[in-house]
């Protein structure tokens, strides 16, 4: 089987149990972001952007540590 679609993998394959995940903006960016532990710790997992700068950027890599006040 062969899935042609821009939506993340884990959003096409879901599975319960996965981490708490939101979209949000952040530092004027739109950001996919998983809970980490601790009340605002989240850890970037994809930056949403069509500006190809963004991605060489290495603030916006995956796996940083951003601190949001998402609840």
């Amino acid at each position: 089987m062969i899935i042609y679609t821009p939506v993340p993998l884990e959003q096409v394959l879901w599975q319960a149990g996965n981490e708490q995940q939101k979209t949000c903006s952040y530092r004027g960016r739109w950001v996919i972001v998983a809970r980490q532990n601790g009340e605002h710790r989240w850890r970037l997992v994809r930056l949403l952007s069509t500006d190809p700068q963004d991605f060489l950027d290495a603030q916006w890599a995956p796996g940083q540590i951003v601190e949001l006040p998402l609840q």
